[in-house]
């Protein structure tokens, strides 16, 4: 289920761009004020899902409809929104809750008016979704050296590393396992993608994570497409990575 916040700011603001950080604290402090032991869980090792501690959530960036990139930091004005997403019910459920009576957030030195917030039931899955991302989408494998190397869309590895991603996940919340033949990605016109143009690097909290923003489709399972557009795609969900949505 996801979680949309209607957000509005009168005059212009400069956002710093690597505000994933501030965000999810935000997301701690509304689950705390409404359940301060899952809240506690939550930021600490995860709550159980199955038999397993889990952080079964990603958030997507703020979109502003007016905006401009500068080498500061991101300049927004008028009207946006913020979007949550969870498999979890009882998740979404409290952040609903600990989202009563809050009309305003703060992200860094930004202060935002919450117009209104509502939850979203997720949509019927399509045999093949087209989608686009609401946050980048990140992989990363170690290798033999110990250093963490960021895989890119246009190498396998980085297809490969979703597939087991999403079977880890499933197998977590539906206790079921997929063939990862079954889990399909083509990029949508490939002939216009640009790999530095899609790239993303956010600094988090002392780590550089670098991650992709690009148009695709996607076939596989049901339950493995629901799993991608409540949970997420890819590694750092919970951190603002891997949000998804449907083009329209």
């Amino acid at each position: 289920m996801r979680i949309r916040l209607k957000l509005k700011t009168v005059e212009e603001q400069l956002i710093d761009y690597n505000y994933n950080a501030d965000l999810n604290n935000l997301i701690y402090e509304v689950v705390k004020d409404a359940d301060e032991q899952m809240a506690e869980k939550l930021f600490g090792e995860g709550i159980l899902i199955g038999d397993k501690p889990a952080k079964p959530y990603t958030f997507s960036r703020l979109l502003f409809d007016n905006y401009k990139a500068t080498h500061k930091g991101l300049i927004v004005k008028g009207e946006g929104e913020w979007l949550i997403s969870t498999p979890v019910d009882e998740l979404a459920e409290t952040l609903i809750n600990g989202l009563i009576g809050r009309y305003q957030i703060k992200v860094g030195k930004n202060k935002f008016t919450v117009e209104r917030h509502q939850m979203l039931k997720d949509p019927e899955m399509p045999e093949e979704m087209s989608c686009f991302m609401l946050a980048p989408v990140v992989t990363s494998v170690f290798r033999p050296d110990g250093r963490e190397v960021f895989c890119h869309p246009l190498q396998s590895e980085f297809y490969d590393l979703l597939r087991s991603d999403l079977i880890f996940k499933v197998k977590q919340i539906y206790g079921e396992v997929f063939d990862p033949a079954d889990i399909q990605f083509t990029i949508i016109d490939p002939e216009k993608f640009e790999l530095e143009r899609a790239a993303n690097l956010i600094h988090y909290k002392g780590k550089n994570i670098k991650g992709y923003l690009f148009k695709f489709k996607m076939t596989g399972p049901e339950k493995v497409l629901k799993i991608a557009f409540s949970w997420g795609l890819g590694s750092f969900n919970y951190q603002g990575f891997g949000m998804i949505d449907f083009l329209r």
